[in-house]
């Protein structure tokens, strides 16, 4: 079978068609983000399960996207039902299209399962619907189970989470507490419940 291959150039400039920043361009490289930018930047943020995933195109076009549905169990920030549907851009892995197999993925595009949790920062969808994570899997923080503790971290392993924060200015900013303050500037898996508390006070506060 012929393999259809989008170069990097192509990537690109389907990317900046579609996707909601004027920074969309860049994204393949991506850029790093910090927490206080992945904060502001997300339309919305939520806690969440996968549910289904469905390979599919944006209805008129021939453009591959991957379709998650999460049942969201904590909405955080922005407009949510009590199920979303995240559409992003590309395959998940190669799949068959006519007599053709696609292959076109997003570089950094997080993938999740069904059954996965997962805490979700997002961008604002674009005009066809599509959506993505702050900072492409940076934004994307899947929860998982430390010596039995519910734990989250990012794509990166939470890695230039806090690059350019000052801890002591940041803790004092946000009026974080003490607690709240131990997982700033971490890295690793940290502990859900007081990442969630960090995030709501950067919400609230002005």
């Amino acid at each position: 079978m012929t393999r259809i291959r989008m170069t990097r150039a192509a990537v690109i400039i389907l990317l900046m068609l579609i996707l909601p920043t004027p920074d969309a361009a860049r994204a393949t490289q991506i850029l790093p983000v910090n927490l206080e930018q992945i904060v502001s930047g997300a339309s919305r943020i939520f806690t969440g399960t996968c549910v289904a995933v469905e390979d599919g195109v944006v209805p008129g076009t021939s453009i591959p996207v991957t379709a998650y549905t999460f049942s969201v169990s904590d909405p955080i920030k922005g407009d949510l039902e009590k199920t979303v549907v995240v559409r992003h851009l590309g395959v998940r892995r190669p799949r068959p299209q006519g007599d053709r197999m696609l292959v076109f993925r997003v570089p950094g595009m997080p993938v999740y399962r069904e059954g996965q949790e997962v805490v979700l920062f997002l961008n604002p969808a674009s005009s066809l619907g599509l959506s993505s994570p702050i900072g492409l899997s940076q934004g994307a923080f899947q929860i998982v189970r430390v010596d039995g503790k519910k734990m989250v971290q990012n794509g990166l392993g939470n890695k230039g989470l806090f690059l350019g924060i000052d801890a002591r200015e940041f803790g004092t900013k946000w009026k974080l507490t003490p607690d709240q303050q131990t997982v700033v500037g971490s890295e690793g898996p940290m502990d859900y419940d007081l990442f969630l508390e960090v995030i709501r006070k950067m919400i609230v506060l002005p």
